[in-house]
């Protein structure tokens, strides 16, 4: 104590206000840069999680439209069996011609499996009227399946005036769901994060 009353006073204030430097570096590197740096990281990760509920409320703000649109594609997702699918086909078709009053013959090709299509071509042949052909054409765009017309040949039948005969190649498509949600569905590598 003798030491510190022989120390000038204002060497004494410098001594203090050192010491207070010293402090105050010491706590601000001990506790107060690891609590900045925290506090840091939570609004890094604040920010990141408030992007993530955003584009959260988006998509649930287009879950309507969403749903929708699958609903309208999931026509085309048939999870059937090959037989079914060409069997189901042929039967429409030939609901279609005795609908719009034409005669048909049917001659249905092999069956091609590919991924992530399968498709499914008949060759018809088709005797009517003008109007009925048209009429079955009509129909036939208006299925509820995904059908390419490959072929329409239209002609005159010499023996019967009035009468067209169409020969028409068309495939049904047909997607296979198992093969195209595979696709779509991103592979996710943060998994066990």
């Amino acid at each position: 104590m003798k030491a510190w009353q022989r120390v000038l006073p204002r060497e004494r204030y410098l001594a203090i206000l050192a010491l207070g430097i010293v402090s105050f570096w010491l706590a601000g590197s001990r506790w107060i840069q690891p609590l900045w740096d925290q506090i840091q990281g939570l609004e890094v990760e604040l920010q990141a999680r408030t992007e993530k509920l955003q584009a959260l409320h988006r998509l649930l703000a287009q879950k309507s439209t969403i749903e929708s649109d699958y609903d309208h594609l999931a026509l085309y997702l048939h999870p059937q069996d090959a037989s079914t699918f060409t069997g189901d086909w042929l039967e429409e078709l030939e609901s279609l011609s005795r609908e719009s009053d034409l005669s048909l013959s049917l001659k249905p090709r092999p069956l091609r499996l590919e991924t992530p299509l399968t498709r499914f071509t008949v060759e018809l042949e088709l005797e009517g009227s003008q109007e009925h052909l048209l009429t079955f054409l009509d129909q036939l765009l208006k299925v509820e399946a995904l059908v390419r017309v490959e072929q329409l040949r239209l002609a005159m039948i010499p023996d019967k005036p009035g009468l067209l005969r169409a020969t028409l190649i068309i495939q049904r498509l047909m997607v296979n769901a198992k093969d195209a949600t595979q696709r779509s569905m991103p592979k996710n590598s943060d998994e066990g994060s």
